[in-house]
């Protein structure tokens, strides 16, 4: 009997996740149709992030089937970094946020490229930097984060601050090799049951509030997504992508999108 049921919860959970991977999925398709419409820097920015969380979800999708949960802990955490930085970004000075996030990684290389043996056009590809690196304008002085401030800092403006307490620094052991002495997820235990939860239901939450993030400024979709056993056993979650009132009408567009 208890095998029965962790079959049938696996088999909800997998669920849950290809439902969350088709959300993000309607969600690009929406924004690729309205690019003309959207700031440049704003599309490339959730763009990519929405291309990335569809591949990582895809691959935890993959991961999660086969039981390997260590490896599903280790793209947990670029899966909640995306959803937070989404957020952020949405929640006031988009543009500006958008300009920071996609230059940052471009500019950020300067300063070893300056040191580096004279290479043939390197003094171009500087001064293209150097132009690039006068178009930041960052919220914080941190230089070497891309809005100037820390992954902590932008949780807690969030009001997120027990994401990165909670959960964060917990992900975070399982990819710095020096914590790999505290894995021991063979081990059954209430800490083990607690971070394959997140793992398994927690995470979409986070994704969800990214999504709704985008539609608070853009409403590229409306509807609700159903999470069930969530947050504890017979529990239904049931979650609005938008803070508009969603008619029926939108919320049966979003489950055939989902469905599809």
């Amino acid at each position: 009997m208890h095998t029965i049921k962790a079959f049938l919860k696996k088999r909800e959970i997998l669920h849950d996740f290809k439902k969350i991977t088709k959300c993000q999925e309607a969600h690009l398709k929406e924004l690729l149709k309205r690019k003309s419409n959207i700031q440049s820097d704003v599309f490339d920015a959730t763009r990519f992030i929405l291309e990335e969380g569809i591949d990582f979800y895809k691959s935890l999708i993959v991961l999660f089937n086969k039981g390997h949960i260590q490896s599903c802990l280790l793209m947990a955490r670029p899966i909640v970094e995306n959803a937070i930085d989404l957020q952020y970004i949405f929640q006031k000075d988009t543009e500006k946020r958008a300009k920071n996030y996609i230059l940052h990684p471009v500019v950020s290389s300067i300063d070893k490229l300056k040191e580096s043996e004279d290479l043939p056009g390197k003094d171009k590809v500087i001064e293209w930097l150097e132009q690039l690196k006068s178009e930041l304008n960052k919220s914080g002085g941190q230089n070497t984060y891309w809005d100037g401030k820390n992954f902590k800092k932008i949780c807690e403006e969030l009001n997120q601050g027990a994401i990165y307490e909670l959960w964060y620094t917990r992900l975070s052991k399982y990819i710095h090799s020096q914590y790999k002495g505290e894995r021991g997820l063979e081990r059954k235990g209430p800490y083990t049951d607690f971070i394959k939860r997140f793992i398994s239901q927690d995470i979409m939450i986070l994704t969800l509030g990214s999504l709704k993030a985008i539609n608070e400024k853009y409403n590229l979709l409306e509807g609700r997504v159903v999470i069930k056993n969530y947050p504890h056993e017979n529990a239904v979650l049931i979650f609005s992508i938008s803070s508009k009132e969603t008619d029926e009408k939108a919320a049966k567009q979003l489950e055939d999108k989902i469905k599809k």
